[in-house]
C-alpha cells in the first residue's frame, strides 16, 4: 500500500502519481486507489483523478509524444511523471508554463513510501 505522510511540494501531481501508481503498476481500479489520498485537500484530489484519468484514457498517444525525446524507454515511477506534463497540456489544456513545471516538481517524489 502507498501512503502520503510527508508534505508535498504539489498534492495534485502527487495525488496523480499515486493514483497512477496504484493502477499502472498494482492493477488496482481506479475508484479503488484514492485511500492514501485522505490528507489531500477534496480539490487536489479531484484535480490529481483529472490528469490521472487523462493518462490512463491515452497512454499510447502520451508515449508517442516522448517516445521521440527518449533515448530509452524510463522505469515505470518516471514514466508515470512524464506522462503528467504533456496530460495536462494535450488534454486538458493547461498553460504550457504550467504543465511542464509541475512535472518538474513531481519527480522528487517519484518513489512513494510503501506501508506493510
Amino acid at each position: 500500500m502507498v501512503t502520503m505522510t510527508r508534505p508535498v511540494a504539489d498534492p495534485t501531481r502527487e495525488a496523480a502519481f499515486v493514483l497512477l501508481s496504484a493502477v499502472l503498476d498494482r492493477r488496482v481500479p481506479l475508484e479503488q486507489a484514492f485511500e492514501p489520498l485522505d490528507r489531500i485537500e477534496a480539490r487536489d484530489r479531484a484535480a490529481g483523478h483529472r490528469i490521472a484519468a487523462a493518462v490512463l484514457r491515452r497512454p499510447g498517444s502520451l508515449d508517442a509524444v516522448l517516445e521521440v525525446h527518449l533515448n530509452r524507454a524510463p522505469p515505470a515511477p518516471v514514466r508515470h511523471i512524464l506522462r503528467i506534463g504533456p496530460a495536462q497540456r494535450l488534454l486538458l489544456a493547461a498553460p504550457a508554463h504550467a504543465a511542464g513545471s509541475t512535472a518538474g516538481r513531481a519527480a522528487p517524489h517519484a518513489r512513494p513510501r510503501r506501508v506493510a
